[in-house]
């Protein structure tokens, strides 16, 4: 059973290059632990204008297995304190979903 994590994201005035560039660093790095990921943009509703970051992977299994290399990946590590220091974005919501 797959198993996603979704956040969406709301991209700060003026730092739309910036969020895009981490949208790419972000992908790249789940990726390389094995979570297919996608980008959807929301163009109306509550949130229009947001961004939706997927990441899925097959189980549980595969969860686990991801989640064990991000937290000794210095590469990931070194975004989220980039990410935190200097957001480009608001997260609007998160949630996972098997």
């Amino acid at each position: 059973m797959p198993i996603s994590q979704l956040l969406l994201l709301r991209p700060l005035p003026n730092r739309l290059d910036d969020f895009v560039a981490r949208l790419k660093t972000a992908k790249d790095l789940y990726e390389k632990n094995g979570s297919r990921v996608h980008c959807f943009r929301t163009v109306a509703g509550s949130e229009p204008n947001a961004v939706l970051f997927s990441s899925t992977v097959e189980d549980w299994d595969a969860w686990a297995k991801a989640a064990k290399a991000v937290e000794g990946n210095v590469d990931y590590r070194n975004f989220q304190r980039e990410v935190a220091d200097d957001p480009a974005a608001t997260i609007v919501s998160s949630a996972s979903r098997s």
